[in-house]
């Protein structure tokens, strides 16, 4: 069911409306099982309003990737937040479990997406996530550079993906396979401990 306005309401940003329902719809459905016509009734409007915003469901798909599951700005925040490495890492580490875990479940939407279309030649929602997911390893890798000159940007990068995809394989072994959803202090813990693993590995190409 759409929300109804009530005549001379102004609806809150629409734009977030329709970004929250296929959230949830991605959620419950998949991304591919969900169309801009079930976007549209849940957020009680026409499907032309939805173009007016997006002009595809690789649009919305691109917007959550970008602005809601570790955008650029997010990642510059969270970082510079810290001063020492250790902690820029550790921030950046469990920011991204607590994306993954969002209700309703970003982390989901994401993984089903990336995962479950490995192996097809062409999908464009899955090539958006892995550029955007890319392209935010090249920001933390520019920083940790900038922290340690000295080590090799290519060697920290290939260091940083590692550090991403433990996170990712942590999450999808507690969602998938555990049936849970890890606590505050669990998701923390493994955070700490990947951060620290990687800082390792850093610190270990500044000396060799």
């Amino acid at each position: 069911m759409g929300r109804k306005t009530v005549k001379g309401e102004q609806p809150r940003n629409r734009q977030q409306e329709i970004l929250d329902a296929a959230i949830q719809l991605f959620a419950e459905k998949g991304i591919d099982q969900t169309s801009l016509d079930e976007i549209a009734a849940v957020v009680g409007v026409t499907k032309p309003t939805i173009y007016h915003y997006y002009k595809n469901k690789e649009a919305i798909c691109t917007e959550i990737f970008s602005h809601v599951a570790f955008g650029a700005g997010q990642v510059r925040d969270v970082m510079g937040q810290h001063e020492e490495l250790p902690d820029k890492l550790n921030a950046v580490a469990l920011n991204y479990l607590n994306i993954m875990k969002t209700p309703p479940s970003l982390g989901g939407i994401i993984l089903q997406k990336a995962l479950g279309s490995m192996g097809r030649e062409d999908d464009p929602i899955r090539d958006l996530f892995v550029k955007h997911l890319e392209s935010r390893i090249s920001e933390i890798s520019r920083a940790v550079v900038k922290a340690e000159p000295r080590a090799p940007i290519r060697d920290v990068r290939l260091l940083i993906t590692q550090m991403m995809h433990s996170l990712t394989n942590y999450w999808l072994t507690e969602h998938f396979l555990k049936r849970r959803v890890p606590t505050d202090r669990q998701a923390s813990a493994y955070a700490r401990r990947s951060a620290a693993t990687t800082l390792l590995a850093i610190k270990q190409l500044t000396t060799a």
